[in-house]
């Protein structure tokens, strides 16, 4: 959320991070409780609905 933060200001596509990871989240699998707990980052579907969140309820901008 803090880079989507910091590039909010530019004149970046907001959306375009949540289709990144939409695109990041075909090449993963399915949902594994034992393998998220071990995982760097959180499952890009994950991040993409934390994403869409963020924007809607920050900066009033729906990307569906």
């Amino acid at each position: 959320m803090f880079g989507l933060d910091l590039m909010f200001s530019l004149s970046y596509d907001k959306c375009a991070s949540i289709d990144l990871l939409k695109r990041f989240s075909k090449n993963e699998n399915d949902f594994n409780i034992i393998d998220n707990l071990f995982r760097s980052h959180p499952y890009s579907q994950n991040r993409v609905s934390c994403l869409k969140n963020h924007l809607k309820t920050n900066y009033n901008l729906n990307c569906d």
